[in-house]
Protein backbone atom coordinates (compact mmCIF):
# COMPACT_ATOMS: atom_id res chain seq x y z
CA UNK A 1 0.00 0.00 0.00
CA UNK A 2 1.56 3.56 -0.89
CA UNK A 3 1.62 6.26 1.18
CA UNK A 4 -0.92 8.78 2.39
CA UNK A 5 -0.48 12.34 0.79
CA UNK A 6 -2.17 15.30 2.65
CA UNK A 7 -3.64 17.66 -0.17
CA UNK A 8 -4.12 20.69 2.15
CA UNK A 9 -5.32 23.04 -0.82
CA UNK A 10 -7.67 20.23 -1.98
CA UNK A 11 -8.72 19.63 1.35
CA UNK A 12 -8.28 15.48 0.84
CA UNK A 13 -6.31 12.71 2.14
CA UNK A 14 -5.51 10.52 -1.04
CA UNK A 15 -3.24 7.22 -1.30
CA UNK A 16 -2.02 6.73 -4.96
CA UNK A 17 -1.59 2.72 -5.88
CA UNK A 18 -1.24 0.77 -9.08
CA UNK A 19 -2.59 4.29 -10.86
CA UNK A 20 -5.82 4.45 -9.13
CA UNK A 21 -6.66 6.53 -5.91
CA UNK A 22 -8.56 6.24 -2.58
CA UNK A 23 -9.68 9.45 -1.10
CA UNK A 24 -10.93 11.33 1.81
CA UNK A 25 -12.28 14.53 0.99
CA UNK A 26 -12.98 17.37 4.08
CA UNK A 27 -13.83 20.43 4.40
CA UNK A 28 -12.43 22.83 7.42
CA UNK A 29 -14.52 24.82 9.02
CA UNK A 30 -13.53 27.78 12.03
CA UNK A 31 -15.86 29.72 14.06
CA UNK A 32 -13.44 32.12 16.03
CA UNK A 33 -12.95 30.51 18.68
CA UNK A 34 -14.24 26.52 17.47
CA UNK A 35 -12.84 24.73 14.19
CA UNK A 36 -14.20 21.48 12.92
CA UNK A 37 -14.31 19.10 10.21
CA UNK A 38 -16.73 17.55 7.99
CA UNK A 39 -15.03 14.42 6.62
CA UNK A 40 -17.64 15.21 2.71
CA UNK A 41 -16.49 11.45 0.92
CA UNK A 42 -14.50 8.81 1.27
CA UNK A 43 -13.66 6.57 -2.12
CA UNK A 44 -12.16 3.01 -2.99
CA UNK A 45 -11.51 1.45 -6.14
CA UNK A 46 -13.92 -1.74 -6.32
CA UNK A 47 -10.55 -3.35 -6.76
CA UNK A 48 -8.61 -2.31 -3.83
CA UNK A 49 -11.65 -2.94 -1.08
CA UNK A 50 -11.41 -4.53 1.93
CA UNK A 51 -7.88 -3.99 2.35
CA UNK A 52 -7.61 -1.26 4.53
CA UNK A 53 -7.05 1.92 2.69
CA UNK A 54 -10.41 3.40 3.55
CA UNK A 55 -9.32 3.26 7.55
CA UNK A 56 -5.73 4.18 6.81
CA UNK A 57 -7.27 7.48 5.25
CA UNK A 58 -10.23 7.71 7.92
CA UNK A 59 -7.16 7.61 10.44
CA UNK A 60 -4.85 10.21 9.02
CA UNK A 61 -8.22 12.35 9.07
CA UNK A 62 -8.80 12.02 12.54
Amino acid sequence: MSEIQHLTNEQRFVIAHEGEEAVLAYRLFNNGEKSAIDFTSTFVPPEFRGKGFAEKLVRAGI
